[in-house]
């Protein structure tokens, strides 16, 4: 991903041969605080919001064997996590920059960083493109990876697109670039399903990635 070198400022940096784009988020514009915890809180408190934790709990359990440890990355307000421990899972731990998450993960037992071992399995629902290297986390798994992300058609499409976010996002996957990328970190694609954009949320669509 050497986009992140080559991007300049303010500037969303399309790679057209490689179907992904970059944009250099300022440290300064993120916006994890209190507000964005209650913000998903909010969120999960819907019809929606309880169907979306639903089919991403039943695809975990689809894949991912009961006894299995794993990380989910970018909590939101813990209510995957929540979804889990009521069908009786355990095992499930959370990371989080959001002061406001990590502080609700420890309330709970559950905070764990990503890098102190390697994972059986990872979640990144809604939070893969919002790390500035994730390269670097996703070779702590071992096994599996869940991944919930915005997907595009080429760089018009992401500009105006509503989850074009320069203050929070930044990476930008077309679907070929996408799985050619996980491809290229030694994964291979498992499941595919847009079932989140046909539950209503644009352009959503979600990879299971098995290492190879």
């Amino acid at each position: 991903m050497n986009a992140v070198a080559l991007a300049p400022v303010d500037t969303l940096v399309w790679d057209a041969d490689r179907g992904f784009g970059f944009y250099p988020v300022r440290e300064a514009d993120l916006p994890y605080d209190q507000a964005y915890f209650d913000k998903y809180a909010k969120m999960a408190d819907t019809p929606m919001g309880r169907r979306l934790n639903d089919f991403r709990v039943e695809l975990l359990e689809k894949w991912l064997p009961m006894e299995d440890v794993f990380l989910d990355i970018g909590i939101g307000d813990g209510a995957f996590l929540r979804a889990i421990a009521a069908r009786g899972r355990i095992g499930a731990w959370g990371y989080d920059v959001n002061p406001a998450g990590v502080a609700w993960l420890k309330s709970q037992g559950q905070f764990s960083r990503w890098d102190i071992q390697d994972w059986e399995a990872m979640t990144f629902w809604d939070s893969l493109e919002h790390i500035r290297d994730p390269a670097v986390v996703l070779e702590r798994i071992s096994g599996l990876a869940f991944v919930s992300i915005p997907i595009f058609r080429d760089s018009e499409h992401v500009m105006h697109s509503r989850h074009f976010r320069p203050y929070e996002h930044f990476w930008y996957f077309t679907h070929w670039g996408f799985e050619r990328w996980a491809m290229q970190l030694g994964f291979s694609v498992i499941d595919h399903t847009r079932q989140e954009t046909h539950l209503g949320r644009e352009d959503i669509e979600t990879f299971v990635l098995r290492r190879v």
